[in-house]
């Protein structure tokens, strides 16, 4: 009979030390910082950015997908400016657009994809949502709070991926060319005279 992995009491207690060492500092959850220090230094904001994450995916899903299938009935409005706004989008086909950003940034933010741009492409929409829930439905409506929660949510996503806006907001720029490059050096390496 061949021995097994653990019938060895010193191998046994090897892949304990093991496992309570990754346990506790080794693992990829925590950064290697340690399970308590990694915690007070930014856990609580990493929790706190997950929850707004999911708060957002979980507006932004429904709301984008229920436009192509239909899981409620749309809200059109109680006030007369609301409801000539979503008819005007209804008719003019925006708000298939619309939707469907509010879609694919929800399923983004859900799933970690393209989010950066994500998230700036539907901050046009998200600002609709607000102007729509609060100036035109009433700053005291339910809708407000939805609105406002909408507009908060992806502004603080977009100041958690700040670093990936950075280089958009350089004052001097300049252009990449695409291909030049390449095709002076096939050039010079054949011989020939550019």
């Amino acid at each position: 009979m061949k021995a097994g992995l653990f019938t060895n009491p010193r191998s046994c207690l090897a892949a304990v030390a093991i496992y309570k060492r990754n346990w506790r500092g080794l693992s990829s959850i925590d950064g290697g910082r340690g399970g308590t220090q990694r915690f007070r230094r930014g856990g609580t904001m990493k929790y706190g950015l997950w929850f707004v994450r999911l708060v957002f995916a979980a507006w932004m899903i429904p709301a984008g997908l229920n436009h192509f299938i239909t899981l409620f009935p749309q809200p059109m409005g109680t006030k007369p400016l609301s409801h000539e706004m979503i008819v005007a989008l209804l008719d003019s086909h925006l708000f298939d657009l619309v939707k469907a950003v509010e879609l694919l940034a929800g399923i983004s933010v859900l799933t970690g994809y393209y989010t950066p741009l994500m998230l700036i492409v539907c901050m046009p929409v998200s600002f609709c949502v607000f102007y729509w829930d609060t100036p035109l439905e009433g700053w005291g409506s339910r809708a407000s709070i939805f609105g406002g929660a909408v507009l908060v949510s992806n502004v603080l996503l977009c100041l958690a991926y700040l670093k990936s806006y950075r280089s958009i907001f350089a004052m001097r720029a300049t252009p990449r060319t695409f291909g030049a490059s390449g095709a002076l050096s096939t050039a010079q390496a054949t011989g020939s005279q550019p």
